[in-house]
């Protein structure tokens, strides 16, 4: 079992480095066994187990929803360490089967393991900068191990703050914050006395923990509002905002200021922001309309590319087409079946990435075994040959992605500009300038 987590955490670990542009995990404990429980928020689905498992040191048991286990999912997500936990909505009849996995999680921590949870336990359909509720169980989970050992062993809670640009595109980013390490042990004398309210005081000093870590808009309507001054700021995290010359880390500190300002807005402010949006409502219809994303109309206006992308994409060029004929396939019938297959867009890119990667590396090796039938048969280390150029696939593939990006994007933007966008333009400056007068410091990159 270890060897296959260790596999896939290797292989998913480059594979979303290939899917992401940036990936930078800061603090937290990395030692790889520590009896902690790791309590992260659920911004993007399956692709924040992918994500956390593998961006950080920490060897993890994933507590999964159980719905998504059956008879053949069970064998293998059990190899991947993952453990499922039933919730409210199964049925209250299925409760009584996560003492089982109270069982099994006791004995993990005892043994010094790890474990994930995800403590909102639900996932929203879009990015949403902020905190739901936590649930208790991970409190629950901890306290139990704890019981289960006399208190001989030392347990801890540790929040992680997961922070996408966005987890559905090729080419965004993702930050890791680490909060402070709880020890449970601390809390022994208050929970024999109450365990009930010491669960929730516990609960509630990790939810204000990982708090701390995201952006937090306390008003969830707000939400879209703060991604669009992000936007039009072309700072912060929204994945559109792309001309910031700021590192991750800095781009992550001001979306938590302006969302800090924006929970703490007087009631002239909020009428104003209100304004605002509508605002952004009526041009983002207006982009609709036209058929453009608001992307793609900051790009066209940013049309350059620089000598050293240039020099890159024309490096690459020619593995491209060995990636059209090891990953060309695949990539064009995952995209379509998985858009087809799954209605919350939330699922897309993990499974993609997940199922491209599986069908990547099994299918080429036939593909493969294939080439090495063109080589002599004499050809000495003809084997080693072959295993390199196999795990080469993911550079062709890598290869192929970008050149593939370019030649649509290219495409792509010369149907557009035949568009008349004179009426867009001005709506874009006129947005800015109103919120140079609405908010405090508010600037731009050009």
């Amino acid at each position: 079992m270890l060897l296959i987590y260790l596999f896939h955490k290797l292989v998913f670990g480059i594979a979303t480095r290939v899917y992401f542009k940036k990936i930078v995990a800061v603090g937290g404990d990395q030692k790889p066994e520590s009896a902690t429980i790791y309590v992260s928020n659920h911004v993007g689905s399956f692709m924040d187990p992918i994500i956390v498992g593998t961006a950080r040191r920490p060897f993890v048991f994933f507590l999964v929803r159980a719905d998504v286990f059956n008879r053949f999912t069970t064998p293998i997500f059990t190899a991947f360490n993952m453990l499922p936990i039933y919730r409210q909505r199964d049925g209250v009849e299925n409760l009584e089967k996560n003492q089982q996995v109270f069982q099994r999680t006791n004995k993990l921590l005892a043994n010094n393991k790890n474990i994930l949870i995800f403590g909102e336990g639900f996932t929203s359909d879009q990015i949403q900068r902020r905190l739901h509720p936590l649930k208790k169980g991970a409190a629950r989970i901890g306290f139990s191990a704890l019981q289960a050992c006399a208190w001989s062993k030392t347990i801890y809670l540790e929040g992680i703050g997961l922070n996408y640009t966005d987890f559905n595109s090729r080419g965004s980013e993702v930050l890791l914050l680490s909060g402070q390490r709880i020890c449970l042990n601390d809390y022994r004398e208050d929970f024999e006395q109450n365990p009930s309210k010491t669960i929730s005081v516990v609960t509630k000093l990790l939810e204000n923990d990982i708090r701390g870590l995201l952006p937090h808009v306390q008003d969830a309507t707000k939400c879209d509002l703060h991604e669009n001054i992000m936007i039009f700021a072309r700072k912060g995290l929204a994945f559109d905002a792309q001309n910031s010359r700021d590192s991750l880390p800095l781009r992550w500190d001001y979306a938590k200021h302006l969302a800090e300002w924006m929970n703490s807005a007087s009631h002239e402010e909020s009428l104003k922001l209100s304004e605002l949006q509508e605002d952004f409502e009526q041009y983002q219809q207006k982009l609709k309309d036209l058929g453009i994303s608001e992307k793609e109309q900051y790009a066209l206006e940013k049309d350059r590319m620089s000598y050293r992308n240039v020099l890159k994409l024309a490096f690459l060029f020619p593995f491209a087409f060995l990636g059209l004929l090891h990953f060309g396939f695949i990539h064009f019938f995952v995209k379509r079946w998985v858009e087809k297959a799954f209605k919350r867009k939330v699922f897309w890119g993990s499974t993609k990435l997940a199922v491209g990667l599986y069908a990547l590396m099994l299918l080429n090796i036939p593909l493969t075994l294939l080439v090495g039938c063109f080589l002599p048969h004499d050809l000495s280390y003809k084997w080693v040959i072959l295993g390199l150029y196999y795990l080469s696939i993911g550079f062709f593939a890598f290869a192929y992605l970008k050149i593939y990006d370019f030649v649509t994007q290219r495409i792509r933007r010369a149907e557009l500009r035949k568009i008349n966008r004179d009426e867009i333009k001005k709506d874009y400056l006129r947005i800015q300038e109103k919120m140079l007068r609405i908010i405090p410091n508010f600037n731009y990159d050009h």
